[in-house]
């Protein structure tokens, strides 16, 4: 068989699971979602624009997982499980309605990025120092009025995003002497 030949025997196949799906009444999609965030294996895991407004609960035992995108959804709060997801590296929070966010975001040692810009933010917590291996942060477009000392720790972070928020400029002129590597955008 050459590759022509198996691509179109793959789309017969998809094509009669979804024939089958639709017969039986079960959402195909909805189907493949739920396999999908309850399989431990995924590495990156895009629930983008998905509508959700409470955070997807069989995320949570996926702690293989290095990415997960819930950007452009209605989350109002985290789980403190969240937690659990100690090996991810990405994750995406952008534009939902997020207040606070969670004293557990501490465990997340891998993090290298993390977007919480667009949200309704008032604060960051404390814990944020904690992460050693944060590379880029962007609270842009929230309303911070301000920051932790602990964010000082952050000596590995190369790009800060600040802009949009209420913070005084001796706050951002401060940040900018204890971490004078780190672009800081205001």
């Amino acid at each position: 068989m050459n590759f022509k030949q198996i691509a179109i025997a793959i789309v017969i196949v998809l094509i009669g699971v979804a024939v089958y799906y639709a017969q039986s009444g079960v959402p195909f999609f909805d189907s493949v979602q739920q396999s999908v965030g309850s399989d431990n294996s995924l590495k990156i895991v895009d629930k983008s624009s998905s509508g959700l407004s409470t955070f997807p609960k069989e995320l949570l035992s996926n702690t293989s997982m290095t990415s997960l995108d819930l950007s452009n959804n209605q989350l109002q709060t985290l789980p403190s499980e969240i937690g659990g997801l100690t090996r991810l590296e990405t994750l995406n929070l952008r534009n939902n309605k997020l207040d606070a966010l969670p004293a557990e975001i501490r465990k997340f040692q891998d993090l290298k990025t993390l977007n919480v810009s667009e949200n309704n933010l008032t604060g960051i917590p404390a814990e944020i120092g904690q992460l050693q291996n944060l590379e880029e942060l962007d609270f842009s477009n929230n309303n911070i009025s301000t920051l932790p000392n602990e964010i000082s720790n952050l000596q590995n972070v190369k790009r800060i995003d600040f802009s949009g928020n209420p913070l005084p400029e001796e706050i951002i002129q401060d940040l900018r002497i204890d971490l004078p590597n780190t672009q800081i955008d205001y």
